[in-house]
């Protein structure tokens, strides 16, 4: 305990590769949130770089930094862990080597949480084209299906019904929202559930 003891630095590393893990995993959604084909987020100029053959692009090189970053500080977690677990009681000075994995692992998690917070208070949502892609999705289904169950339905039974409300609506191009009375009454039966309740529910 006195001397060879270093779980601290493990569980110091630890932490540092989860809080990096996190921060990965939200660097990737916005990177595909950045791209022409999603538009959900812009991220100001600063933190982003053009690309070296194409005048049009704005690389997120900070989320992509913190990505990358993400598996070095993943490797000083491990690098410590095999550095241990040869040792045996005491001090020896493959101790030493362990260091460096914990101040590299401290600068860099301390610095991706710096520079993200700076980026997510600047970062531009475009909340138009996120409603579109939600309304276009049928994502309300479940929405409506609960709110079925809550009325006392079997989920079984609201399942297929809500499933019958996104057959009709997709088949007409439409959202679930512009289905008419007809349309709505198609999808259930009246031994089910009412249908202008049902058309309530759904507007």
């Amino acid at each position: 305990d006195a001397v060879s003891d270093r779980d601290f630095a493990i569980e110091f590393n630890a932490a540092a590769s989860l809080i990096m893990m996190h921060l990965s995993r939200m660097s990737e959604e916005l990177i595909l949130w950045t791209s022409a084909q999603f538009k959900f987020v812009n991220i100001p100029d600063r933190f982003c770089t053009g690309s070296s053959i194409m005048p049009q692009k704005k690389n997120p090189d900070i989320l992509e930094l913190t990505r990358g970053k993400t598996a070095r500080v993943i490797g000083n977690l491990v690098a410590i862990l095999s550095n241990l677990k040869g040792l045996a009681s005491g001090y020896g000075r493959d101790l030493q080597e362990i260091k460096p994995s914990v101040f590299l692992s401290s600068r860099t998690a301390i610095s991706a949480l710096v520079v993200l917070n700076s980026m997510f208070a600047t970062l531009k949502v475009n909340k138009q084209k996120m409603n579109q892609i939600a309304d276009s999705g049928y994502l309300s289904a479940l929405d409506i299906a609960e709110a079925l169950v809550k009325e006392g339905l079997p989920f079984r039974t609201a399942h297929k019904i809500v499933g019958k409300l996104v057959q009709i609506a997709h088949e007409s191009k439409i959202s679930l929202s512009e289905l008419t009375a007809s349309e709505v009454a198609r999808s259930v039966s009246e031994k089910e559930f009412d249908a202008k309740k049902l058309g309530k529910i759904i507007s």
